[in-house]
């Protein structure tokens, strides 16, 4: 599915930035390392010229031209912060040498990817702080035609019943979870939340389960539908069983074999002007 990279008339407004890969993809493509200030010198010089006539003695009259400039120099110096530039001149000078592919399928696997889509972010950290209180209160609502110890006992029986998924939804090891639905596919990520622009609780309060808008991921797709059938890993010796585990654990925790699976660089939404917003 072919995707359209943003015109240069508009802002990119980051949702994510990962700044590690962001420099060292920056100082490869420039020789030069990370930019971190920008420095700009304007100069200015100005004349003036002016011309008389003056009078030497009463009997005879000189006439006479006098040319006379002033000079003046002005230069002044700013120095201006580049880090918030590298993002969109990395994503630029990618795109412009050919780095990036706009396909979403198996050909662009191992590769720099734009994607564009509708998104989805799961604060996972928040919902397993909240979980056990949120699951106790909802308990308790579910119970409240019930009083004293009949009341309690049916509390606590479903309580324990809930349990194990509790432990199974603390026992998620990342913080952020996201989707990116382009057309009829879908691409898993997990997110730093320190790489995130802006406070990322606010999320899910604000958006619920989907992000209104479009989004766009920059990223490497590094996992494909399926992928994990291709090669079979197994030895005939007890590996095999953390294998197995480790599939579970994917499929329980993480992406599902119809999915596809991307590392973040960059996630951002486009701002146009009013005349292309029309």
């Amino acid at each position: 599915m072919a995707q359209e990279l943003p015109t240069t008339e508009s802002l990119f407004d980051f949702l994510y930035l990962d700044s590690i890969k962001i420099r060292s993809f920056y100082a490869q493509l420039t020789g030069f390392g990370s930019l971190a200030s920008i420095k700009a010198n304007n100069a200015l010089n100005s004349s003036l010229a002016s011309e008389g006539a003056f009078g030497v003695n009463a009997m005879a009259k000189i006439d006479a031209k006098v040319n006379y400039a002033t000079g003046e120099n002005q230069s002044s110096e700013k120095t201006y912060d580049a880090t918030p530039t590298l993002p969109r001149e990395m994503i630029d000078k990618l795109d412009e040498l050919g780095f990036i592919s706009r396909e979403l399928g198996e050909n662009s696997a191992g590769n720099l990817v734009l994607l564009n889509g509708v998104l989805s972010i799961t604060d996972i950290e928040t919902l397993q702080n909240l979980l056990e209180p949120t699951m106790h209160f909802a308990t308790e609502e579910e119970y409240k035609q019930l009083y004293g110890d009949r009341k309690r006992r049916a509390v606590k029986k479903k309580l324990e019943e809930n349990k194990p998924v509790v432990q199974l939804i603390k026992a998620i090891p990342y913080a952020l979870e996201a989707r990116l639905k382009v057309g009829e596919d879908m691409v898993w990520m997990t997110l730093n939340r320190g790489e995130m622009v802006g406070n990322p609780h606010d999320i899910n309060l604000k958006h619920g389960k989907v992000l209104f808008g479009e989004y766009y991921v920059l990223g490497v797709l590094d996992a494909i539908p399926n992928d994990d059938m291709n090669i079979d890993m197994t030895t005939g010796s007890f590996g095999d069983v953390i294998l197995e585990l480790s599939q579970s654990l994917k499929e329980t925790m993480g992406r599902n074999t119809s999915s596809y699976g991307i590392t973040p660089i960059a996630i951002f939404r486009v701002i146009r002007t009013n005349q292309q917003a029309k």
